[in-house]
């Protein structure tokens, strides 16, 4: 055996090398590529919702919060809030700081029209369109046992 290594050494090892670079060849065909990951898709800013609605209401509890629901969450330090006629009040959202309430210190006044203007930035420092404009008026709610 050892005679004939000798004298093939030179075929064994060009035969020995084609092998491991034809294995090689076969294989990285079948690693696959790393695929990118998708990036996020932007989320425009906008409001969503409001509770309660503009217009004339009826309220049970009339230290009853307004709240404003936006497509991502809210700069707290940016809202800038104008209520005519002006009462106190308490701005805070909610975990994830998607919504925004406005909380009447110590409540709203029944029969009033209340004109409210809130301009604010999204925490990635988007800002809206057009700052919220909104008219309301609470009434009490007739035949409630919260009217009492």
């Amino acid at each position: 055996m050892r005679a004939f290594i000798k004298k093939y050494w030179l075929l064994l090892t060009i035969l020995f090398g084609g092998a491991v670079v034809v294995l090689f060849l076969l294989t990285r065909g079948r690693v696959q590529p790393p695929v990118p990951s998708p990036s996020p898709t932007p989320q425009p800013f906008v409001l969503e919702h409001v509770f309660p609605p503009s217009g004339k209401q009826e309220l049970g509890d009339a230290g009853l919060a307004l709240s404003f629901s936006f497509s991502t969450p809210i700069d707290l330090s940016s809202v800038v809030v104008t209520l005519k006629p002006y009462l106190p009040f308490d701005l805070f959202t909610d975990k994830e700081g998607k919504i925004l309430y406005i909380k009447p210190l110590p409540k709203w006044n029944y029969n009033v029209e209340y004109k409210i203007n809130i301009s604010l930035k999204s925490k990635d420092g988007k800002e809206l369109d057009s700052p919220i404009e909104q008219v309301f008026m609470f009434t009490q709610m007739r035949n409630s046992p919260l009217s009492e």
